[in-house]
């Protein structure tokens, strides 16, 4: 599976942008502020319904329009497949999939899987739990439908509970029976779900510790550390018997809503003692064992997006990932980066399929 080429229109800074890729590794060159990233998040948007650095569709129509569109062609089993996005202003946005809307737009997510590796991405480490559930969640709905539709179901259910306690609270009337008809539903998805994020960090802690010892040459002990009171034996009665701090909070204050995840090294805290070079290296390693992990799963190679790795990583660590490349470990990728001299000098004589293309 593989992109062969991207059309937009008004996407953020890029008016009218046209370009066919490799199949292998594209190299995509400019000075800062022309849209390099921008390309990268509309591959990211055209494989996960949405943008990876904006919190509203609509902030990724350009300036002074109405509306963006993009357009891409996997090739999937030989098979030519167009997806297209058009996004307007105060209207729901359309997503096409050969001329046709999927009938849920949750059954395309994991369709065209993507792994973006990103400056921003060490926020997983030193922002809040939200971020690093946010993380975890992506892979499980790539690679899991039953999962994605669950945790929709319970983001709904809970929206719905938490709205309940707000209105107990500022009518000071309550009725129980009303809020046992979400607890019911909600403590079996607590369950399921909790226990899918327990096996994921089993599952993905040895390809983390595989891929950092390939980035760094060294054996430093990786550890994540799964974090829910969901998995206690007596949740399900102490999410009942919690229902007076969840009204005096007036929201739902227990629940895989506030799992976390914990990263350690060296039986150290990474967020609190990791350097930025450690901290840097892990998350890569982190993203480089989603990519791992969905093929071990569905069997398909992710689309790779890395942006801007040279001035995030030391020149070991990137001729690391550089050999990784080489030795085709990876499908499709494509690298950013401000300076094309830097570019060639690292990948100009691969033997494998290159594209290079500037942006202006």
């Amino acid at each position: 599976m593989h992109l062969k080429s991207l059309q937009l229109i008004n996407f953020k800074n890029h008016a009218s942008f046209s370009n066919e890729f490799s199949d292998k590794l594209n190299l995509i060159t400019g000075p800062n502020g022309t849209g390099k990233t921008n390309i990268l998040d509309a591959i990211h948007f055209l494989c996960n319904t949405k943008g990876a650095f904006i919190s509203s569709d609509n902030l990724a129509i350009q300036h002074s329009h109405d509306f963006f569109r993009i357009e891409g062609h996997f090739i999937e089993d030989q098979k030519n497949i167009k997806v297209e996005c058009v996004c307007q202003q105060l209207e729901r946005k359309t997503f096409l999939v050969d001329n046709k809307a999927p009938e849920r737009l949750s059954n395309y997510i994991g369709r065209f899987p993507v792994v973006l590796v990103s400056p921003y991405d060490t926020d997983i480490i030193r922002e809040g739990s939200d971020i690093r559930r946010k993380f975890f969640d992506l892979i499980l709905c790539q690679s899991n439908q039953e999962y994605l539709e669950k945790l929709m179901a319970y983001n709904k259910l809970l929206k719905q509970r938490n709205a309940l306690l707000k209105q107990f609270a500022e009518s000071g009337k309550i009725n129980k029976s009303l809020i046992s008809v979400y607890d019911e539903q909600l403590l079996p998805l607590n369950s399921f779900l909790s226990k899918q994020r327990q096996n994921l960090i089993k599952k993905i802690l040895p390809l983390v510790t595989e891929s950092y010892k390939s980035l760094a040459g060294n054996a430093e002990k990786i550890h994540i550390e799964y974090v829910s009171d969901c998995l206690e034996q007596n949740f399900s009665e102490n999410f009942l018997l919690n229902f007076a701090n969840d009204l005096m909070a007036q929201r739902t204050t227990m629940g895989i809503h506030t799992d976390d995840y914990e990263f350690r090294f060296n039986e150290t805290s990474l967020k609190k003692f990791g350097s930025q070079g450690q901290q840097k290296t892990f998350i890569l390693a982190l993203k480089l064992a989603h990519f791992a992990y969905i093929y071990e799963t569905k069997h398909v190679k992710c689309l790779l997006l890395l942006d801007d790795i040279f001035d995030r990583l030391d020149e070991k660590r990137v001729a690391n990932l550089a050999d990784l490349i080489d030795k085709n470990t990876f499908g499709q990728v494509f690298i950013t980066d401000a300076t094309p001299k830097r570019m060639t000098e690292r990948f100009g004589n691969r033997t494998q399929e290159i594209a290079i293309f500037k942006t202006v």
